[in-house]
């Protein structure tokens, strides 16, 4: 079968283009011709085939709110789609680009992340662009052949627009590339401070205001004032960077900065080796389209905020702790809970592994995935 993913801006360190990435790498070892397609390509290694439609850098705002205006590149894009057996898109802009000014002949599999809430911004203009992105979605919702969900909650927001779609986990594991147990002391050298007592828990995703990853900050200043010297490691690309900014004069005025790293975005050996480093993973994030699961492939235990759909990645008391208010003293009596007990956090994370060996591994998830897109084709 001859698959085509359309993503906008195909950039390493961002969740939604790694589940791409793995899950045509599966595809190809089935036998599959898998084809991504990108406005921008931010990985030019990249083992998968990956096609590249510039847009004008000296347009303000081209790559995304006026990309459906260059109607050149898009038509260029929609002559590909038109050599393939199923088109799978997802975010806007290029949601739009097999459905307008017509839908193209072969079938469309529309994936819809999630619905993110206006309240997980604050600018007015972060949110018009939302409003933007949720109207494309609705019309994408519509016009494509099938729609595919990740949880319940956007299940439900699916089925308000008429649709009935299928729901699927495609947060999949690719546990050949995450390993466990591989040597990480050489993090250690390069951040000496994760040196300590009482454990280092892990926030790995970007820096955005929605994440709450000041909330974790202010855990680690209660974990202090308890006489805890638990260290966080920040990974992930600082993609708002006046709220980067703001998390490290946090960090200064609390006087945790021998116990908070940031990384920046980093590689994928290094992220293998922080997740090996670390004792759980920790997501207080207010909104997520699927809780991230990739702690599990290193036996680690997921610690956030329980609101659905995190509830879908973490069995509370089983796989982590799902915290019940959004506060930094929940949090801190999570982390400080898991860390004074080893054989119960090493319990859940050995069943947090168990449960995504059985469920998330990719092949499991390429299976699932393909059983969805024939019954279009």
């Amino acid at each position: 079968m001859k698959i085509a993913f359309l993503h906008h801006v195909f950039q390493a360190g961002s969740g939604i283009e790694q589940v791409i990435l793995d899950l045509s790498r599966q595809l190809v070892t089935m036998g599959h011709r898998v084809t991504i397609l990108t406005y921008k390509n931010e990985q030019p290694d990249c083992d998968v085939c990956v096609m590249e439609f510039p847009l004008p850098d000296r347009v303000p705002l081209a790559g995304n709110v006026l990309a459906p205006a260059f109607t050149r590149t898009n038509a260029a894009i929609r002559d590909i789609l038109n050599c393939v057996d199923v088109v799978v898109t997802s975010l806007y802009p290029m949601s739009l680009v097999p459905l307008l000014p017509h839908k193209v002949k072969p079938r469309v599999v529309f994936i819809e992340w999630g619905v993110q809430p206006y309240s997980a911004y604050s600018s007015p203009v972060d949110k018009a662009y939302l409003f933007l992105l949720n109207r494309a979605d609705r019309y994408a919702i519509r016009k494509s052949d099938t729609v595919i969900v990740a949880n319940d909650v956007t299940r439900r927001w699916v089925e308000a627009q008429g649709v009935s779609p299928v729901k699927m986990n495609l947060y999949g594991l690719n546990f050949d590339r995450l390993r466990p147990d591989v040597d990480c002391q050489y993090l250690l050298d390069r951040h000496p401070k994760l040196r300590g007592d009482n454990g280092i828990v892990m926030y790995a995703g970007r820096q955005s205001p929605h994440k709450n990853i000041d909330l974790l900050i202010r855990a680690m200043g209660v974990l202090k004032g308890r006489g805890l010297g638990t260290r966080l490691l920040v990974v992930g690309k600082e993609s708002f960077p006046k709220y980067a900014r703001y998390l490290r004069d946090l960090t200064q005025e609390l006087g945790l900065e021998d116990r908070v790293v940031f990384t920046g975005l980093v590689s994928e050996d290094d992220l293998i080796g922080y997740y090996n480093l670390c004792d759980m993973f920790v997501n207080a994030s207010s909104w997520e389209g699927y809780l991230n699961p990739e702690a599990y492939a290193f036996k680690k235990p997921i610690v956030a905020y329980g609101i659905p759909p995190h509830d879908e990645t973490v069995t509370n008391g089983v796989t982590g702790v799902l915290v019940g208010r959004l506060t930094a003293n929940r949090f801190a009596d999570a982390i400080a809970g898991l860390l004074e007990d080893d054989g119960k956090r090493k319990a859940m994370g050995l069943a947090g592994y168990v449960w995504a060996r059985k469920t998330l591994d990719y092949a499991v998830v390429a299976d699932k995935f393909l059983t969805a897109i024939k019954g279009v084709v």
